[in-house]
């Protein structure tokens, strides 16, 4: 993933961050849509889980159904950075109906609250970039969101103790997520650049077997923090890297006065602390625009630049 990732930073450097996320939205949804097709036409698998008191999840041809729910709650960011000045109650209807289909579909919950939560940081981001005291004061301070979420999810999850009522249930309310962090950060060592760790996940076939055997559960684990996995997995040089580098590309968002980027990470550093796509390319463009060319939002910047 780190390799993949690295050469398109790189590559990004002086092509408009625009085009490459108008891009991001054309390649994702013609690709899922195609799979959707043929995964209902028997072509390729779709998988379907079925745990009560959960209904029927389906992966329409993706690895997994949680898959499905992230991929649009990334298109949902991307849309909001294409629209940012454009964006009305119309667009947020639409992002609720979208929300709610994808959560009948793979019953994902993090991920419909986290798409929900896009809503009134944009409102906020929106107001900041038209001039609004009160939402530029709030919006100053999202630079710090990768920081503070990556520190309470590590410290949450290695002093987890399913004792306490609290903490119990907001494990409950995250699928497990503190535990299975607590888990990963109690039998493995930090080390400088990483280390093999052995997963097993409900993903693909074999996942689905797993799943549905009577002792699937306890041979489960996988680490679905993104910032546990660069902490344990990638290593603590990598850990640090990547968050100085998303917390830069907030500041300077914030810095220009477009606030958008930043409003992004502040969104996405939510869906960081529960799931492992930091740097997988195919959710999370965000990260090509350190070199990328801004994109600016007034007509009349826009024919300066």
């Amino acid at each position: 993933q780190l390799l993949t990732i690295v050469p398109f930073v790189v590559g990004a450097k002086n092509v408009n961050f625009k085009d490459i996320i108008t891009w991001y939205m054309y390649l994702n949804v013609i690709l899922l849509l195609t799979m959707a097709i043929f995964s209902l036409l028997g072509i390729i698998p779709n998988l379907i889980y079925r745990a009560a008191p959960r209904p029927p999840r389906y992966s329409l041809g993706l690895i997994y159904t949680s898959s499905l729910a992230t991929h649009y709650f990334y298109l949902v960011l991307a849309y909001c950075y294409l629209r940012f000045s454009k964006l009305r109650w119309t667009d947020y209807l639409l992002i609720i109906i979208g929300d709610v289909i994808f959560m009948m579909i793979t019953n994902t919950k993090l991920d419909f609250i986290a798409t929900l939560i896009v809503i009134p940081v944009m409102v906020i981001a929106q107001r900041a970039f038209r001039g609004h005291k009160l939402s530029e004061i709030l919006a100053s301070f999202w630079w710090m969101a990768v920081p503070i979420t990556s520190s309470i999810i590590i410290f949450a999850s290695y002093f987890y103790d399913d004792s306490n009522h609290i903490m119990k249930a907001v494990d409950d309310l995250t699928s497990g997520r503190l535990g299975l962090g607590h888990r990963a950060l109690t039998n493995y060592d930090i080390h400088i650049l990483g280390q093999t760790i052995v997963e097993h996940t409900y993903g693909g076939s074999n996942g689905l077997k797993l799943a549905n055997q009577l002792d699937g559960v306890s041979h489960y684990f996988f680490i679905d923090s993104s910032y546990i996995r660069m902490f344990l997995l990638w290593g603590l040089l990598v850990f640090i890297l990547i968050i100085v580098y998303m917390t830069y590309i907030a500041m300077r968002s914030i810095f220009r006065r477009t606030f958008v980027l930043a409003a992004i990470i502040l969104i996405a550093s939510l869906n960081f602390m529960f799931e492992p796509d930091i740097i997988k390319i195919i959710y999370d463009p965000f990260l090509l625009a350190l070199f990328a060319t801004p994109c600016f939002y007034k007509i009349q910047e826009e024919k300066d630049k």
